[in-house]
């Protein structure tokens, strides 16, 4: 077990929490697979994975929605900040920042150049940094972040059906 945590500890920060937020996300598919399968099986169709899908690539998209942190950004101390502004991103720039999530290879490149900034800060114009005290919260309204989640529940939703459409 020791081995375990001495490797989790050697990894940066950014990457401790990208595994907490993939491991949620597998755990959180797991359960939704098992509630699918005992309550709907009689229905179980394309619509069922479709539903599944876009519930997948929504957290995968929106995970950094509130105040720029995910649930893993949350418990290793880490935010999104706006390079513009130095306060806290705002929900679509949040949102966006995690489309090129898709383009993966090119985000691992450029984070083998860039360690502190991906494809998506570069875009968005945010980066990923220390949840600081003083960085200055943004009092959000909810249209704002309801705005952002619709536009990335669409685009999930539209994701997953190229994607079951080209057969995937």
């Amino acid at each position: 077990m020791s081995l375990i945590k001495e490797t989790i500890d050697s990894l940066p920060n950014r990457f401790q929490s990208i595994l907490i937020d993939f491991i949620i996300l597998f755990i959180v598919t797991i359960v939704l697979s098992i509630i699918d399968e005992i309550f709907f099986i009689s229905t179980y169709s394309e619509n069922s994975k479709a539903i599944l899908f876009t519930f997948q690539l929504l957290a995968l998209i929106g995970k950094d929605l509130l105040f720029g942190q995910s649930i893993g950004k949350y418990f290793i101390g880490l935010r999104i900040i706006s390079t513009k502004t130095g306060k806290v991103a705002n929900p679509l720039q949040c949102v966006l920042r995690n489309v090129s999530f898709f383009l993966w290879p090119i985000e691992l490149l450029i984070l083998s150049w860039s360690p502190k900034r991906r494809l998506g800060d570069y875009i968005t114009a945010t980066k990923v940094d220390s949840d600081i005290v003083g960085i200055e919260l943004k009092s959000w309204g909810y249209f704002k972040v309801l705005i952002a989640f619709t536009f990335a529940l669409m685009l999930s939703y539209l994701s997953c059906k190229l994607l079951i459409q080209l057969g995937f």
